[in-house]
């Protein structure tokens, strides 16, 4: 594995237990609802286990025993799959950071936040506490090549990470083209928050949700009703919130339409040990 780290005052420290992981499964996923029979995108089988099964035996691998589930479409398909559930009833018209807040009462402690639809790693979990940092994402260096032949899911649905001469994260999302003069990283839609982490998110989240409201905005008016995790997160660096990343080569695949599950199906063949 080659972990190479971006961010100011970084420096590699023993890996903390963390214990919990909380996985975004509210989304309908309906570019992918063919192939996925209808169900949670969690649900969607990859060589015969679902893609919340291999989370889970990555999450395992890496210490982490407790995993909770923000809920939405078809919530009673995902029932009794965690330890914890919470519920997302604005599921249909909200995004991933709505997702996330609605699990608030689990953000005290450190945590691995995961999309339900990406395969990973046990080793990219792990990557994730190597860094000394309150809010730390996971990135590809190479994910140009990951776009070759993607032709279902382009290079402009990338989330890019988008780093300055110094190693900082400048921003984070979708849509943007890569640079030409910085360094530019596809974040895989894995992160961790320490426990000031989850405090300053959730602060953050608090004062920009009142600023709307003072604004006169209705709450399903304001831009964080739909905004993406990494809207938000760019929107923290603009606060002054640092963000650090944990760039690893190790393998992962994002399973958004019919076309990334065929692919997975030829080419993900991580051991699977249904004791992890």
């Amino acid at each position: 594995m080659s972990i190479v780290n971006y961010g100011k005052n970084q420096m590699n420290r023993a890996v903390p237990q963390i214990k919990r992981a909380l996985i975004l499964a509210a989304g309908m996923g309906s570019r992918l609802s063919g192939a996925s029979g209808g169900r949670p995108k969690a649900l969607t089988e990859v060589n015969g286990h679902s893609i919340l099964e291999w989370q889970k035996c990555a999450l395992r691998r890496s210490g982490i025993k407790d995993e909770a589930l923000v809920t939405g479409f078809k919530a009673e398909l995902l029932s009794g799959l965690a330890s914890e559930e919470f519920f997302n009833p604005d599921f249909a018209s909200s995004n991933m950071l709505w997702s996330l807040v609605s699990a608030r009462e689990w953000l005290d402690q450190d945590l691995v936040i995961s999309y339900s639809d990406i395969l990973y790693t046990y080793e990219t979990v792990e990557a994730l506490s190597s860094i000394d940092g309150h809010i730390v994402i996971s990135s590809d260096p190479l994910w140009q090549a990951k776009y070759v032949g993607r032709t279902e899911h382009p290079v402009s649905e990338a989330e890019l990470v988008e780093f300055n001469s110094d190693g900082q994260i400048v921003s984070i999302g979708k849509r943007q083209k890569p640079s030409l003069s910085g360094h530019t990283e596809e974040f895989i839609g894995l992160l961790r928050l320490s426990r000031e982490g989850c405090r300053i998110f959730l602060d953050k989240f608090d004062e920009a949700l009142g600023q709307c409201i003072d604004g006169g905005q209705e709450v399903s008016e304001s831009w964080l009703t739909g905004a993406y995790l990494a809207e938000f997160l760019t929107y923290l660096i603009g606060q002054g919130v640092e963000v650090q990343a944990a760039s690893t080569g190790s393998p992962w695949m994002e399973i958004d339409t019919p076309q990334d599950l065929c692919r997975a199906e030829k080419s993900w063949n991580e051991p699977f040990q249904l004791d992890c």
